[in-house]
């Protein structure tokens, strides 16, 4: 179904990508108001260098393709857990103008009331929140259940698709909010409370804390082992949900639970990762067209027969 070698490329494209970004990350110094705090970050390291020395002597020397292929699986997922989050930390930081108004604008003229969005679905379902906070905090296991699967079962391809589909959206999702970059919306409509003093803002969300105080540079170096995603502008959950969705769609026992689970994760972004509806539309968009754009290429030829006008 994939073609190898074209699989081949693209993991060098998104490692490429990958190492561009951990630059960015290292000379943030250089152009912005933030360091990178490596502390902690000793074991995930030398987990990456032990992960891509089993890779190269099992697929150069020892003959064992499975085993090197999930060893550098592993070692894309961790080489790329301690670049992204602070990668988005650099694009905040970056001081852009504030997209949160557009983009509330563009909710407002498509009809979507996003202060009734969460009262309208507990009204309906009690329980609505809690099953929408489980489905929302599902990412992490469904990634590592997908891994799992694709290993185990040893579905190469698929689990290129899966490990170089995150990292490409990630980049995606994270180069646009640096363009575009937002407060969450219950920032924006005045239903999380925050404070702000002589020492920066605070409020219970981490992730909006960390965001206000990027932006007013009381936040100056970031934490690389307790960063977490600064990305509104557009979903990066809404991105998984349409990744796993795929994924687990080749497991027909796997497929219908897997749409109903991404389905209602989706459906939590607004609730439970403070996003607008238009972060979840362009997470769609731009999903759909990243996961379309990997078949394309990846898919390997049809092998057809020579026209009967070609002599032998």
């Amino acid at each position: 179904m994939f073609d190898p070698v074209r699989i081949a490329r693209l993991d060098m494209l998104t490692r490429a990508a990958g190492i561009l970004a951990a630059l960015i990350c290292l000379a943030a110094p250089l152009y912005s108001h933030v360091t990178i705090d490596y502390s902690g970050t000793e074991v995930p390291i030398l987990a990456f260098v032990a992960m891509v020395t089993i890779s190269v002597v099992y697929s150069r020397w020892r003959d064992a393709p499975r085993l090197a292929a999930a060893a550098a699986m592993t070692a894309d997922l961790i080489g790329f857990a301690l670049v992204l989050g602070p990668l988005s930390y650099v694009a905040v930081a970056m001081n852009r103008p504030s997209a949160a108004p557009s983009i509330a604008a563009m909710d407002h003229f498509i009809g979507f009331d996003w202060l009734n969005y969460a009262p309208v679905l507990t009204n309906y379902f009690p329980e609505g929140e809690r099953i929408l906070w489980v489905a929302y905090s599902s990412m992490v296991p469904q990634l590592g259940t997908l891994v799992l699967l694709f290993a185990v079962l040893n579905r190469h391809g698929w689990m290129r698709i899966l490990v170089n589909g995150f990292c490409l959206m990630a980049l995606l999702a994270i180069s646009i909010s640096w363009l575009l970059p937002a407060v969450d919306a219950d920032v924006h409509f005045g239903t999380l409370v925050v404070a702000r003093n002589e020492t920066g803002w605070s409020t219970p969300m981490l992730r909006v804390e960390h965001f206000l105080n990027l932006r007013d540079r009381f936040l100056t170096q970031i934490p690389v082992m307790e960063s977490t995603g600064l990305v509104t502008f557009p979903s990066f959950h809404t991105m998984c949900g349409v990744l796993f969705a795929v994924c687990f769609a080749q497991f027909s026992w796997a497929k219908w639970p897997a749409v109903v689970l991404n389905g209602l994760l989706i459906a939590a972004t607004p609730v439970e990762g403070g996003h607008y509806l238009a972060d979840v539309i362009a997470g769609l968009a731009l999903s759909t067209a990243v996961l379309s754009a990997m078949f394309v290429y990846v898919r390997a030829p049809e092998i057809r027969p020579a026209p009967t006008w070609i002599p032998a």
